[in-house]
């Protein structure tokens, strides 16, 4: 083992603090619920640090397209591949929805800039308990901006101590006045693992009680 690896392995396991959402056996998930007003969510497993923050979705509120930026870490020594086919979003009312392709992000979504705006303080945060140097970044680029030429990736390995940050955008079919409200959970299925990891999170803000 390089040398470069044991310290960027010390790294890992010093870096992280406590997880506040514990994971299981089988397939990682959050177990304890989402809070009212929280925007950032993680599942930190023994393999990977996931995350996603919801500040886009939940200024916007339900509409057609949801915004999630995801964060992705490899903390272990087998190279994780991820893909835009790796994301699975599942609804309150059991409907499963794929990424969107990036045809359809092109074409049908116009506010991509200021979701990147609004994700600014949630990648400031990770990159201030994961900085640089042992660990090494790179954006995720499956939704790129088409006006700055940026070209989908069509998938990125992740090695020990590589992280990757970027949205992922889900469509609701038909009428988005009826997009439900309450717990989602994004599927995360990485290639070079059979672990599925779980992320439980509120995208939209709770409807308020009639008194």
């Amino acid at each position: 083992m390089h040398a470069r690896d044991v310290l960027a392995m010390l790294a890992l396991g010093a870096a992280l603090p406590h997880p506040a959402c514990a994971t299981a056996s089988g397939p990682e998930r959050t177990q304890q619920g989402p809070r009212p007003g929280q925007t950032a969510f993680y599942n930190e497993g023994k393999e990977i640090l996931f995350g996603a923050d919801t500040r886009a979705s939940r200024i916007t509120g339900p509409d057609e397209f949801l915004p999630v930026q995801v964060v992705i870490l490899n903390r272990s020594k087998i190279d994780l591949t991820v893909f835009r086919e790796s994301f699975t979003l599942v609804r309150p009312d059991g409907v499963n929805l794929p990424a969107a392709s990036p045809e359809e992000f092109w074409r049908d979504y116009h506010r991509a800039r200021a979701d990147v705006r609004m994700g600014q303080p949630f990648l400031e945060n990770i990159f201030g308990r994961f900085p640089e140097q042992p660990f090494r970044w790179a954006s995720l680029d499956l939704f790129p901006d088409k006006y700055r030429g940026g070209v989908p990736r069509d998938g990125l390995t992740l090695r020990l101590g590589d992280g990757t940050y970027g949205y992922v955008y889900f469509r609701h079919p038909g009428d988005k006045t009826k997009v439900p409200l309450g717990l989602y959970q994004l599927i995360f299925r990485p290639k070079g693992t059979d672990t599925t990891y779980v992320l439980d999170f509120l995208p939209y803000p709770a409807r308020e009680k009639k008194p």
